[in-house]
């Protein structure tokens, strides 16, 4: 049996969560790193106003919102924003995370899109809610490694 790679097992483990937005990778090989886009849609049956990051202002009946994971080698030097991301977390180069660790994220990723989408739905019905932000429990994502430290089967960063 072929050995699966970290994206493959995170590829497989994403395509069996439950989530009605988009969810997809890229990969960006020079840099050794990962990004998970994700896309969230709702409808916004009431026709209220929302305001972008941008102040650009829509009644859409259909509103998106994106943002992105990146997984990265924290052995390698990589210059990135982020800023530009939800959160960024470190794989150990060649060797990738563990199946513990692979495990763990996936579960605090379902809880965040659980949590993003109910949320957003909220924002988008609820006029007393101003702002809308995509939240990674840390604190959740540390007690899923703890939990899973014995599962120390690697998952490395694939061949190309």
């Amino acid at each position: 049996m072929k050995k699966q790679s970290l994206i493959d097992y995170l590829d497989d483990g994403v395509q069996n969560l439950d989530f009605d937005g988009t969810l997809a990778w890229n990969w960006l090989k020079h840099e050794r790193a990962f990004e998970l886009e994700m896309e969230f849609y709702v409808e916004n049956q009431s026709g209220h106003k929302i305001v972008d990051s941008d102040d650009t202002e829509s009644v859409e009946p259909i509103i998106t919102f994106d943002d992105a994971i990146l997984l990265y080698d924290q052995t390698k030097p990589f210059d990135f924003d982020p800023e530009d991301y939800l959160v960024t977390l470190g794989f150990n180069g060649k060797k990738g995370w563990t199946k513990g660790q692979a495990d763990a994220f996936l579960d605090v990723l379902q809880d965040t899109l659980d949590n993003g989408e109910s949320d957003l739905l909220d924002f988008v019905s609820d006029d007393s809610i101003q702002t809308f932000n995509l939240k990674w429990d840390e604190v959740e994502f540390q007690k899923q490694l703890a939990a899973r430290q014995d599962e120390t089967q690697q998952l490395n960063y694939p061949k190309f």
